[in-house]
């Protein structure tokens, strides 16, 4: 994987798409199984908060492919998935991410100057 990411085989395009695609899916699967597993639904719905969290931030700080309106846009989409995903399976904890993440300091919207 690193010898991928190395020679550029995997770019910051497909990264972003894959953060995204695997979210997704987590959000997916966690909406399927969640009448008969409970506890498994909330934790795949946290990962996938989390993973939709990390990839925006990536986007926007590390990779500088989000413009500040998208990212900002996709953190607060997040930030409010995560409180109706708390309240249609009565789990404080995904709120409690999305506080978290909906949260985060100033110092992750300022650009990093490059040395």
């Amino acid at each position: 994987l690193k010898l991928s990411f190395d020679r550029g085989w995997i770019t910051p395009v497909l990264r972003l798409g894959a953060g995204f695609g695997a979210g997704g899916l987590f959000l997916f699967l966690g909406w399927r199984l969640g009448p008969t597993r409970r506890m498994l639904e909330q934790a795949l719905s946290g990962g996938a908060i989390a993973l939709f969290y990390l990839t925006g931030f990536a986007g926007f700080q590390l990779y500088d492919l989000l413009p500040f309106w998208v990212a900002f846009s996709l953190m607060t989409a997040t930030t409010v998935l995560s409180i109706l995903l708390s309240e249609r399976q009565d789990s404080p904890i995904l709120a409690m991410i999305g506080v978290a993440g909906g949260s985060r300091p100033r110092s992750c919207w300022t650009r990093v100057p490059e040395m």
